[in-house]
């Protein structure tokens, strides 16, 4: 059977082969397949897992049989069925299934992705749901199977200078990195050491013109499309663009603006980062062959002595952005290389030129790709059709001071553009969407205690007891260095940092995130503050 990358460039489709286990369909992708093989009586193996069900050797070699029902938690009714034969960091394995289906070909819109109930923290082993002729196919990441019963077949990679030569095709790894600097570097890198590499551009927000785009630098726009296949050309490695529009309208762009008229202040990278580059990315890489996906991001993957993933600093503060990827899964965390953490842009760029890459010395874009002048307040207007009323401003003792814009002009600790002839700065304290309300004051006022905080994810360690503390470092925003707290789990979804010295301006609908030992313990969307 052809095992090749079955992804269309443009057509967002792949192919599944269906299969059963009793009455129950499942599908794994054609491309994670070798061969499909009758069954063979097999050999049983003391001591070995309970899923294991023994080794068989055809063709001179052994390869290890998983009874997918036990592994499922399914009653085995002892049908000789067929085995699924694949392959995984140089290990056969062989999954007993009752009977094959047959292979369809489908549409990424048609996988549906399983919900928190199915997907918890520590992830599932099903990536995804497919509605097919009046039934539901659930598709299986046999890979983590593997991992689950065998955790040390997984490749754990930190350092990609340590990674050493390796034989070719071990290990297909995505590159996943919006910036065409960042990924002719890690393609080159990685295609040295012997991977198999697939580059790829998620389309997200590539409706305006081609010359707004040069412009303006949108990370995900024409421009990168067109350096990425240029890179791609010169590497001489496989290249795809990803439809990602819907998943990153409703998860980013349709997140920024209700949180903006809510009076909160969203971030859209950590949302981006989250739920599109991690989650749905990594479902659709992993589907189509995929090991890993590997990211330029100026931070490490370690995993540690308790045996969690954790994101640690960079080696340069400057470009740290170990902030916006604090709601990583221990699951994506798995499956993700970050090879560049140990290394500064100069640094970067200079290795770059070295090896002729085409976009050493391109611009980095700094501003939020589908909002490029920076004009929310308009953005959300045109977006939802929505004009956020004029209010009132008002101090901390309720009295009238002005006439604001609207809500959505405003975050929390802004000083600039309130038009208020007071005569001296006064700070944005507060927005109470409630009652169109944006409460100002002094600029000690706008310092805080006492942060609150819900949706945490915990990264470092599991998840805190209810009451129970932990002291740490935490920043309440990107450019934040970072300040003395302790944190307190007071609620089934909520924390409550305590900044011994104060924090200025946390805002509600940003992060905070706590480090623990130099490594992301977890963070959490700020609910209030108390002054």
């Amino acid at each position: 059977m052809d095992t090749n990358i079955l992804l269309e460039s443009g057509t967002n489709e792949l192919e599944i082969l269906e299969f059963t286990l009793g009455d129950n369909h499942y599908g794994i992708n054609v491309a994670k397949i070798r061969e499909i093989l009758s069954y063979q009586k097999v050999t049983p193996v003391p001591n070995t897992h309970p899923s294991v069900e023994g080794i068989f050797m055809p063709r001179e070699v052994m390869i290890t049989v998983i009874n997918l029902k036990k592994c499922l938690g399914m009653e085995d009714d002892g049908q000789e069925g067929l085995f699924i034969i694949t392959n995984f960091n140089k290990l056969d394995v062989a999954f007993h299934v009752d009977q094959v289906v047959g292979i369809h070909r489908v549409s990424w819109n048609e996988i549906i992705k399983p919900d928190s109930t199915i997907n918890g923290e520590d992830g599932s082993v099903a990536t995804g749901v497919i509605k097919m002729d009046g039934k539901l196919v659930v598709i299986l990441d046999f890979e983590a199977i593997v991992s689950s019963i065998s955790p040390e077949t997984g490749l754990r990679v930190n350092d990609i200078e340590q990674i050493g030569e390796r034989s070719r095709s071990e290990d297909t790894i995505l590159i996943a990195e919006d910036s065409p600097l960042l990924s002719s570097l890690i393609t080159d890198c990685l295609k040295k050491a012997g991977y198999d590499v697939i580059g790829v551009t998620m389309q997200i927000w590539q409706d305006e013109a081609e010359t707004v785009q040069e412009e303006n630098g949108g990370c995900c726009g024409l421009s990168a499309v067109d350096d990425a296949r240029r890179v791609a050309q010169v590497l001489d490695i496989p290249y795809y663009v990803m439809n990602f529009k819907k998943e990153f309208r409703e998860n980013v762009m349709d997140y920024f603006t209700n949180e903006y008229l809510c009076g909160r202040t969203p971030n859209p990278c950590i949302a981006c980062n989250r739920y599109v580059k991690w989650e749905a990315l990594l479902q659709r890489s992993l589907s189509i062959g995929a090991d890993y996906i590997a990211t330029g991001h100026y931070a490490r993957i370690e995993q540690l002595a308790n045996g969690r993933y954790a994101i640690a600093n960079s080696v340069t503060a400057a470009k740290d952005q170990t902030y916006a990827l604090y709601n990583l899964t221990q699951e994506q965390l798995s499956h993700t290389l970050m090879p560049v953490g140990d290394y500064t842009k100069d640094q970067i760029r200079e290795i770059a030129a070295k090896i002729g890459l085409p976009v050493a010395k391109k611009k980095d874009s700094q501003e939020i790709c589908f909002v490029p002048d920076q004009d929310y307040a308009s953005f959300i207007q045109n977006e939802t059709g929505i004009v956020a009323p004029k209010g009132n401003f008002v101090n901390t003792k309720g009295e009238i001071l002005g006439t604001h814009e609207g809500i959505t002009h405003y975050t929390v600790g802004q000083r600039r553009g309130l038009g208020l002839p007071m005569g001296h700065r006064v700070f944005v304290l507060e927005i109470r969407p409630e009652t169109n309300e944006v409460v100002v004051g002094e600029n000690e006022e706008v310092f805080a205690k006492v942060v609150k905080a819900n949706k945490v994810n915990y990264m470092a360690i599991p998840p805190l007891e209810l009451g129970e503390e932990l002291s740490c470092t935490a920043k309440i925003r990107y450019g934040h260095k970072g300040s003395p707290c302790v944190i307190k789990r007071t609620g089934e979804d909520e924390i409550t940092c305590t900044f011994p010295d104060g924090v200025r301006a946390p805002t509600p609908g940003q992060a905070v995130v706590f480090y623990v030992d130099g490594c992301v313990g977890g963070g959490g969307t700020i609910t209030e503050a108390e002054r």
